[in-house]
């Protein structure tokens, strides 16, 4: 298995949303800010919706394609609940987030291919 880096999670993501079976969707969510659901082994049908009244689409772009990254690249996901999920993925979406805004060239990558699956 290949080490994982920021690096390497950043291209993950970016190839994860630039697949032609991911959709993504802006609706009114109620328990939630974004959600994304997929097909596993192998992964495939990724749906991401965000919900319509938050700010920042790329960064909860970015958290959910972290979600289905973890998951292919670490075989404890499936091994540990819900809140130590939500833990490390938030950790690895904020350290994404900071990766990607502080390029201006990665940020309108993001912002353009988000424009285009919307």
């Amino acid at each position: 298995m290949t080490r994982l880096t920021l690096r390497a999670l950043h291209s993950r993501c970016q190839k994860l949303l630039q697949r032609t079976d991911t959709t993504l969707e802006e609706v009114t969510l109620s328990q939630e800010r974004a959600k994304v659901t997929w097909d596993k082994s192998p992964t495939a049908n990724l749906q991401i919706k965000v919900d319509t009244d938050q700010d920042g689409r790329i960064q909860l772009v970015l958290h959910e394609l972290v979600h289905v990254a973890a998951d292919d690249a670490l075989i404890i996901v499936d091994r540990v609940d819900d809140e130590l999920e939500e833990a490390f993925v938030e950790s690895w979406a904020k350290l994404l987030w900071e990766y990607v805004d502080e390029n201006s060239r990665r940020r309108k990558w993001w912002r353009d291919q988000i424009t285009q699956k919307l």
